[in-house]
């Protein structure tokens, strides 16, 4: 019985141990982060708005989306993007219902752009439970097909919507 007592202690002194070695790291790592100065980051990274022109989005790395509300969301991808705004869009009733009616609609040479099922779609991304947008297309024609296609015709106002990227040092 002793030995599994002493057993016992010693887990919990080296869990103890463990826990204070990660609250250590994870200190330090907080201090680091805390250190790294606001114009670093805004250094290096460009803001367009996404209503000028979808073709200068070509090549480029997206690292956020700025909302209407001001929110940004991080994103690591083209379609991390158009789901950022879409999700934004749904949260509105009135612009929920204009984009259920445009499921089936909206179509491309052989492919809808929206559907309320995925099994038709080739890079079906999953809006809500029964919206779903294709996005199997290269970057400056997912966002054409986002701004002209869906959000024009469901009078949404993406004027302040703004991505940003990484800005690449030649």
């Amino acid at each position: 019985m002793d030995a599994i007592q002493e057993l016992q202690n010693l887990r919990t002194q080296l869990i103890q141990e463990i826990n204070l070695s990660f609250d250590h790291i994870i200190q330090n790592l907080r201090m680091q982060e805390s250190t790294i100065r606001k114009e670093d980051v805004e250094e290096s990274e460009i803001e367009y708005v996404l209503a000028e022109s979808t073709g200068h989005f070509k090549g480029e790395k997206p690292v956020g989306v700025i909302l209407p509300n001001g929110n940004r969301v991080y994103v690591r991808t083209w379609k991390k993007v158009v789901e950022a705004i879409l999700q934004d869009c749904i949260k509105n009733p009135t612009i929920r219902i204009k984009l259920e009616n445009l499921r089936g609609k909206v179509g491309g040479r052989e492919r809808v752009f929206l559907a309320d099922r995925p099994d038709t779609m080739r890079g079906p991304l999953k809006i809500d439970n029964h919206i779903f947008m294709e996005t199997h297309y290269d970057t400056e024609t997912l966002l054409r097909i986002l701004t002209t296609h869906i959000l024009r015709p469901i009078n949404y106002d993406y004027s302040r919507i703004k991505i940003v990227v990484r800005n690449r040092v030649d």
